[in-house]
């Protein structure tokens, strides 16, 4: 019997030895479920985007990945040699080497080549077709090797775009043209673009606007869709050919033959393909019969199934195996799950490569792309600046990816050691640009004279706020019930120049206790208050405005109260709390608080679950560089509910990561649906509102409900009370009730958290703003990840690692406007309009007190930064 057993366990251990590691996104999670079927031999990974499944798979932490067309084009960039291409997938319905071609159909009388078609007419299938997936490098490929759009010696790029300098060279090559969709990822700049150079519109018929053709395209043929932009793109040719000026369309093989195939088959001797050589090809009907085109600008790989280099053999193997036929073996079985979620669906058929290849390797014959740094540019490469190693390798991926899709002006990436590293190499135009906490934008605009090109939309939770807490004692016994009680009394701010530190001024400043004609804001706090504590007030780098002002009353307060390089010269570090030890002292009757770390408490008894709560505290604990006996403490002191009691029936728990392994335990699959479909049911969709914003909102409502200001946890820490403190708030009262929950109207500021900031005036801001928008377009939240052309999350975590380049509560970017749709965006440059007015030596702010007050004073308490994301 024993031998019985032994056999049967090594014959389970060898059947789970060959389980393939597989690459599911997160959103797809519940894929996972029904692969884990009896006998199943692959188990999911999951992975935040395929971009992390390729950096899992060359670690071997990964063994199986699906790549698209353009993912495959990185892979050659950024991998070369790394993983193996084993598989390629293809449309059920078109088996062809190339999974689209794309070419240059002309009249069989055209001369010149290229540069004949100089002063052409010109029909493209648009900008915002999705048929075949085609990046902007292949949609402009034609117009940039005839017009040399690359190349523009002659053009003043003056505070242009990468869009318009493109544009205007296309206007000049091309007589008329019909060049339909959305030429710039900017609203206001491709309208623009399009009223400028309406003779790239004129050939789309008079009533589309630009955004399609609207010719008449004649009568219906079965087996060709008459509104497929790349058919209409070849019924603009035909219309529009004679025998005096040149013309041209732009379009895929594959629909070049259905048209002239099928649709008009009378003309297709009349016309040619143009080869990128300058020779013709006429489209005879051999030619017309082969589903791969004589000649094509653009070649593009099938996208495919790859695998770790270590596993590829194997794998290979097995899915031969598993797949006999290239297709899904169905019969609910975990081989057709498999199928499904890692390929998607009947139209696919697998195709086995006769032996692995690496991506390089794979995609060198059909198509390559240039090496970035020898590409020719009308605009020189914005110089991103990042701030640690994995900000660099996310960067140079962000780069890698926007360079294959054909996104201008390029990008470049170079690491500084701070962020203050990097806004002085900015200022002195050794970096171009880099997305920043709002925290600092007051310092950066005046020390380092920056502006923002844009700023970071967040969730709600996910926005800064600052409030102002008054000692209960100090509002009762002194009688400090407004803003102008606080003169001549002590306070803390969490840091000089930061977001509290002016949320204060501006507060003070219409509240009428501060002059608005007072431009030196070291002078106005230094004098209002008896002394205070402002850590960094005496750091060059945190100088905000040019003062003959002794700032070292704005250190008389720290702890030791001698003012020192250690406690007031320097910036505090990240996730320092500097202005609530202050407050614990006896001194100090007020705190101006950045709430910027805020935790959701963890129940057990709600839609919060124990791994999120987990992630969230340990996100929170690394950022304040926290010792293990913190994280017992602190967490322990987050046990609400179930939770709390569950915490009391542990015994020898001395750890935090034995307190965790208890939480998983107990909670790991703890969900109560009831609250979820509670949230979802009293949260209704807005006009307007996106499907993915929708969803944003409601997880994000799902744990506002438990919302923990972590400023409570300080205090506590501290030996103090939250019930000690009461909210001087912006309306100038006092909270009805002690402590620190507050509501939002009681907030000195409310705005955006992170800002992207660039040189004030610098002639490519507008190139660097588009480009941007064109960064949100394509791998922001905007598109779900299977319609992405290459699956980068801009916003998300990368590699496993939260809050690169941009913090995980960003959602999208917004215009650094005041009439930006975004309300903490609003604020925050209402925030700034004073600071502005100053710096342009204008003492005061014209129609300032005319504002309303919600929109000037609302700033800073910050939640915690945890995003949530349903595609």
């Amino acid at each position: 019997m024993f031998a019985k057993l032994l056999i049967l366990s090594l014959v389970f251990g060898a059947s789970r030895a060959q389980s393939h590691r597989v690459c599911i996104l997160s959103s797809s999670s519940s894929l996972c479920q029904s692969l884990d079927k009896d006998g199943s031999q692959a188990t999911c990974s999951r992975v935040e985007t395929r971009i992390d499944c390729a950096l899992r798979l060359a670690r071997g932490e990964a063994d199986i990945g699906f790549f698209t067309e353009e993912e495959l084009l990185l892979l050659s960039q950024q991998q070369p040699n790394d993983n193996r291409v084993i598989a390629t997938v293809r449309d059920v319905s078109r088996l062809e080497t190339f999974s689209f071609e794309a070419v240059a159909v002309v009249p069989n009388n055209h001369t010149g080549g290229l540069d004949g078609l100089r002063g052409g007419r010109y029909c493209h299938p648009g900008f915002d077709q999705s048929d075949l997936r085609w990046s902007p490098r292949v949609l402009k490929t034609l117009e940039e090797v005839a017009a040399r759009t690359d190349r523009c010696p002659d053009v003043d790029t003056n505070r242009k775009t990468a869009e318009e300098i493109e544009v205007e060279t296309l206007s000049s090559f091309f007589s008329a043209a019909c060049r339909p969709g959305t030429w710039s990822s900017n609203s206001t700049v491709d309208a623009d673009l399009k009223t400028r150079f309406p003779s790239l519109c004129s050939l789309c018929g008079g009533s589309s606007g630009c955004t399609g053709y609207s010719i008449d395209m004649g009568i219906s043929v079965a087996g060709v869709n008459n509104q497929n932009r790349h058919i209409q793109a070849l019924e603009c040719l035909r219309v529009s050919t004679n025998d005096s000026v040149p013309t041209v369309a732009y379009a895929a093989w594959l629909h070049v033959r259905n048209y002239f195939n099928i649709r008009n088959p009378q003309d297709a001797a009349s016309f040619s393909l143009l080869c990128p050589d300058g020779t013709l090809q006429a489209l005879t009907p051999e030619i017309l019969s082969n589903p791969v085109a004589p000649c094509s600008f653009v070649k593009q790989p099938w996208g495919a199934i790859v695998a770790s280099t270590a596993a590829a053999s194997t794998v290979l193997t097995n899915l031969q195996a598993w797949w006999p036929t290239g297709t899904d073996p169905g019969a609910n079985s975990w081989q057709s799950v498999l199928f499904s979620g890692l390929i998607g669906g009947a139209n696919a058929r697998v195709v086995f490569e006769q032996t692995p290849v690496a991506p390089a390797n794979y995609t060198a014959p059909i198509r390559s792309i240039p090496a970035i740094d020898s590409t020719a540019s009308c605009l020189p490469a914005q110089r991103w600046c990042t701030t640690n190693l994995n900000e660099q390798t996310k960067c140079s991926w962000v780069r890698a990816s926007a360079y294959t899709l054909g996104i201008q002006p390029a990008i470049s990436c170079q690491q500084r050691s701070s962020v203050f590293d990097c806004l002085t190499d900015i200022k002195e135009s050794r970096a171009d640009f880099i997305a920043t906490p709002s925290n600092y934008g007051y310092i950066a605009r005046q020390h380092y004279r920056l502006s923002p090109v844009k700023l970071v939309q967040n969730t709600r939770s996910g926005a800064s706020r600052v409030a102002a807490f008054v000692k209960e004692t100090a509002a009762a016994q002194e009688n400090i019930t407004r803003f102008e009680n606080l003169r001549g009394k002590k306070a803390c701010f969490p840091e000089f120049g930061g977001l509290a530190y002016v949320a204060f001024v501006r507060t003070a400043q219409l509240r009428g206790v501060i002059s608005e004609t007072e431009c030196d804001y070291v002078k106005a706090v230094g004098e209002f208050f008896d002394g205070a504590c402002a850590p960094g007030a005496l750091d060059a780098s945190h100088t905000i405005t040019e003062t003959t002002f002794n700032a070292t009353s704005l250190c008389s307060v720290c702890r030791p109260l001698i003012p020192t390089p250690d406690n007031c010269n320097k910036m505090p570090r990240k996730g320092a709390k500097e202005d609530e030890e202050c407050f614990a002292e006896p001194a100090p009757q007020i705190s101006f608080c950045e709430l910027e770390k805020s935790m959701t408490a963890f129940s057990g008894d709600d839609a919060y679950g124990v791994d999120t709560f987990i992630k969230d505290f340990e996100d929170i604990a690394n950022l304040m560089q926290w010792t293990g006996i913190e994280k017992l403490i602190y967490a322990k002191r987050l046990l609400k509910g179930t939770a709390k009691l569950f915490l009391r029936s542990l015994t020898g728990t001395t750890t935090w990561e034995l307190l965790k392994t208890g939480l998983k335990e107990e909670f790991g699959l703890h969900l109560n649906s009831a609250a979820i479909h509670k949230t979802i049911s009293n949260r209704k969709m807005k006009p307007g509102e996106t499907y993915q914003q929708y969803f944003l909102q409601l997880k994000e409502l799902a744990i506002l409900s438990y919302f923990f200001c972590f400023l409570s946890v300080h205090l506590q820490a501290l030996g103090l009370q939250a019930n000690q403190f009461r909210a001087l708030c912006q309306n100038n009262t006092l909270a009805a009730t002690p402590g620190v929950f507050i509501d939002d109207n009681c907030l000195l500021a409310y705005v955006v958290d992170a800002e992207v900031l660039s040189r004030r005036g610098d002639p490519l801001n507008n190139a660097l703003n588009v480009l941007f928008d064109s960064l949100d377009a394509y791998f922001g939240y905007n598109t779900a990840a299977a319609n992405q052309l290459i699956n980068l999350d801009l916003f998300s975590p990368f590699n496993g690692i939260s809050d690169l380049l941009f913090k995980d509560s960003t959602i999208g970017l917004t215009e650094p406007t005041g009439e930006a749709p975004h309300e903490p965006a609003r604020n925050y440059m209402e925030l700034f309009r004073h600071l502005d007015a100053c710096s342009r030596a204008t003492p005061q702010v014209p129609d300032i007190a005319n504002r309303a007050a919600f929109s000037v004073i609302t700033m800073l308490v910050m939640s915690f930064l945890t995003r949530f994301v349903v595609y």
